[in-house]
């Protein structure tokens, strides 16, 4: 904890990964629910040919976030692709949806939350200074009021 308070890059980005907690988990249940699209779909197709990788929804899924991962996908689309020639469109949709475009609506929203820090970071900065400023102007006028009623 004192690492974090020593060094403020650290200690902003920490804050930038907390305030950006709400907006990934929606990003992550949209994942999830698109896997779960694919893993049915995969189940119903494909688990009378590959039954270990195919069985059912759960084993699916399992089997699509290896893909999601890419992980040694492409032994998980070649056997497919033997007996069903259409079996490369099934996982190229899902790697371009969930593992490309999901990925970097994830790493876009941290973007944001960072830049939005250091907007806000800058925004307080031009605040103090403005205060600052008009505490200098309000001090030299009263200063100058004393002066001319003291004569």
């Amino acid at each position: 904890m004192r690492v974090i308070s020593i060094i403020p890059e650290l200690k902003l980005i920490i804050e930038s990964l907390i305030g950006s907690l709400k907006r990934v988990f929606y990003v992550s249940l949209l994942l999830f629910i698109i896997l779960y699209i694919y893993a049915t779909i995969g189940a119903i197709v494909f688990s009378d040919s590959i039954p270990e990788r195919w069985s059912d929804v759960g084993v699916s899924m399992i089997t699509l976030f290896q893909v999601l991962t890419l992980s040694s996908w492409e032994q998980v689309m070649l056997p497919l692709q033997d007996i069903y020639w259409w079996a490369w469109i099934y996982f190229f949709s899902f790697i371009i949806v969930c593992a490309i475009t999901m990925l970097n609506l994830l790493i876009a929203i941290l973007v944001d939350v960072v830049v939005n820090q250091n907007e806000k970071k800058d925004d307080v900065i031009k605040t103090r200074n403005n205060a600052e400023k008009l505490n200098e102007q309000f001090s030299e006028e009263i200063s100058l009021d004393k002066l001319k009623k003291d004569q």
